[in-house]
């Protein structure tokens, strides 16, 4: 037995092994491995690795033998943890007869079953993942960060960063019902780094230091991003950022009841965290311009550079990003056809901006009792500039407008003859002198008076002779 085995692994190391072994699973999506006897045992991924695994990976076709003996989840994070740009394509192949044998086949009545066993190995890939960085950062390794130009080298191509192409290169199981169509490798791994980047509600001393650890490096950053981009299901790119929505929410909340918190030692590393979230926010800031997310993160970003968390004299690059995405997402609810609503009135058509209202409503109820100190009263300029109104006075002629309420005569008292009403004053005179009354008291602003600006949708009516003490 152990002769033959040496001779197998002699035979497969051959170039033309290889090769033809890589033009098989390249074609017709690996039906060659859809025969029952290679899915027993994991017999098909033995051969699949056997003959497309090189020379010098005998040691790493050992010890993935053995993982596959303990479980899925020691053979995926093996996997991960021997990858390089040299065997990138033969850990994609391995991945998808994982992936291909799992897919539900023949009957209906089995479909349910093996779709959620398929659920169960993308979201064991996703973990997978995940588990790369968090390890890395309990062993201590250090990621390469992004080298260009002539101090590139291939050795920069780490597994850290050839795994957010793997993840997208990742196919769907197949034949699923239709409420399992969103599952992918991508989506269960933002779900992943939405629960590992959540200190919310664990804010133990370990977890902050990893978060903020995560969020500065690279190629986790690159990994998210990837995921995000190549994500087409909508709900798990709002996991993400309904997430770092609520981590910053909740700093906002602690800075919003005590104002020094964002300068004390013990904040520093929250601090940190805060910041490079920040950052994220940035890279993924397409995906917050949806109309269930632009209130809530434009009232977010507002509290911030309100309460210092992010100062213009600490962190001034930081502070110029959330002042302009607070400025692109109110201009986003005032241009987006989807945060405008249209309605037909008459002839011309009326455009209503509900999203930007309430934003505008957040905004001045946030900063009704906030006393603005000099160097964040450019914030004021996210409100809109109010209107001086003026009172214009309609007079009349003494008398000649008739009063609005006239009172009833008081009941007249046994045998005593009712008074003589007096006679009304001539029009125009008061005492003996001619004077003038209010007719109609109007409150209008200096736009009313704008050339070509009053129309019958602008104003009840538009001017009024009156106003000006003239009749036409």
């Amino acid at each position: 037995m152990i002769m033959l085995k040496a001779t197998q692994s002699i035979i497969c190391e051959e170039d033309w092994v290889t090769l033809k072994m890589f033009r098989i699973v390249e074609t017709n999506k690996m039906e060659a491995f859809n025969h029952d006897r290679l899915k027993q045992n994991c017999l098909g991924q033995q051969l699949l690795r056997l003959g497309i695994r090189r020379k010098s990976e005998r040691e790493v076709l050992r010890e993935l033998s053995v993982c596959n003996g303990n479980s899925k989840k020691a053979l995926i994070d093996k996997l991960l943890a021997v990858m390089n740009m040299w065997n990138m394509r033969a850990t994609l192949f391995d991945l998808m007869l994982m992936i291909k044998e799992i897919s539900p086949e023949g009957a209906q009545k089995h479909a349910q079953q093996s779709a959620i066993a398929a659920d169960a190995l993308m979201g064991e890939i996703g973990k997978c993942c995940r588990d790369l960085f968090t390890n890395a950062h309990k062993e201590g390794i250090q990621l390469p960060s992004a080298v260009l130009g002539r101090d590139f080298r291939f050795h920069h191509v780490t597994n850290f960063w050839l795994i957010a192409l793997l993840v997208r290169l990742c196919p769907q199981p197949s034949n699923v019902p239709n409420q399992f169509h969103h599952m992918t490798v991508s989506g269960k791994f933002l779900k992943e780094a939405a629960s590992m980047l959540d200190t919310a509600n664990d804010s133990s001393k370990e977890r902050i230091q990893q978060s903020a650890w995560l969020l500065s490096q690279q190629p986790f950053l690159n990994l998210v991003l990837a995921c995000l981009k190549g994500e087409d299901h909508q709900p798990n790119k709002d996991m993400l950022v309904s997430s770092l929505y609520k981590q910053l929410l909740d700093l906002t909340s602690k800075t919003k009841e005590n104002p020094a918190l964002p300068l004390m030692e013990k904040f520093s590393a929250e601090r940190e965290g805060l910041l490079l979230r920040l950052s994220l926010v940035g890279g993924i800031f397409k995906q917050i311009c949806q109309t269930q997310h632009s209130e809530g993160w434009s009232h977010l970003l507002f509290q911030m550079m309100l309460y210092g968390m992010v100062s213009p004299d600490k962190d001034r690059i930081l502070y110029d990003s959330c002042y302009d995405m607070l400025s692109t997402l109110m201009l986003w609810t005032l241009t987006d056809p989807s945060a405008t609503h249209q309605t037909s009135e008459g002839t011309e058509p009326k455009f209503r901006w509900p999203y930007y209202s309430i934003i505008i409503k957040k905004l001045k109820k946030e900063i009704a009792d906030q006393r603005v100190p000099p160097e964040l009263r450019v914030l004021l300029q996210f409100l809109p500039i109010p209107k001086n109104t003026i009172s214009v006075f309609a007079m009349e002629p003494y008398g000649a407008v008739s009063p609005t309420s006239v009172q009833k005569p008081p009941a007249q008292a046994a045998g005593r003859p009712a008074s003589v009403p007096a006679a009304p004053p001539p029009s125009g005179l008061r005492r003996g002198r001619h004077a003038l009354q209010v007719s109609e008291k109007v409150k209008t602003s200096s736009y009313d008076f704008i050339n070509a600006y009053i129309n019958e949708q602008n104003s009840k009516g538009g001017w009024k002779w009156s106003w000006f003490q003239v009749r036409q």
